[in-house]
């Protein structure tokens, strides 16, 4: 995962402007777990950078800010590797989770694996299941950024 320096335009209220700092950490955490093309998924808050007044409304008494925080960041890329978990299993293959990239392991990339009663089991070893809530090793094959969410091919390493 990276890190990134991001600005966010935000307007406080006047009755906000008493604890500023305190307002702008509560909704830069908001943020946490949105996604965009251009920076990814962002995972967590690191830190608020700085906080730089770009003008007050003569009518409202609204200020209008602009708040710079570092974040951490995931953007899915072909060829790396992730632990995720396993959140459905279907014979067509597994569905994984990873900071809220989903991640689709096909069948067909399962060799050696046997999908019954809802789980996947090691051929010639009946002690290997995988099932709901484990975690794996992926590599991810395809990304694909489709509705406000990153949606990834991958397999099993």
């Amino acid at each position: 995962m990276e890190t990134e320096i991001l600005p966010f335009e935000m307007v406080l209220k006047p009755h906000q402007l008493k604890t500023p700092k305190i307002v702008v950490l509560e909704s830069l955490e908001k943020k946490v777990g949105t996604c965009s093309r251009e920076h990814g998924i962002l995972i967590q808050l690191v830190s608020l950078k700085r906080i730089e007044n770009r003008k007050i409304s003569n009518i409202t008494g609204n200020c209008m800010i602009c708040a710079h925080a570092e974040f951490k960041l995931l953007k899915p890329k072909t060829g790396h590797k992730y632990r995720a978990m396993i959140k459905a299993m279907f014979k067509e293959g597994i569905f994984l989770d990873y900071y809220g990239a989903r991640i689709l392991v096909p069948s067909n990339f399962l060799e050696g694996w046997v999908f019954t009663n809802d789980t996947f089991k090691r051929v010639g070893n009946k002690k290997e299941v995988l099932a709901s809530g484990d975690w794996i090793d992926v590599v991810i094959t395809l990304v694909q950024y489709e509705n406000k969410m990153y949606q990834c091919v991958g397999k099993m390493k």
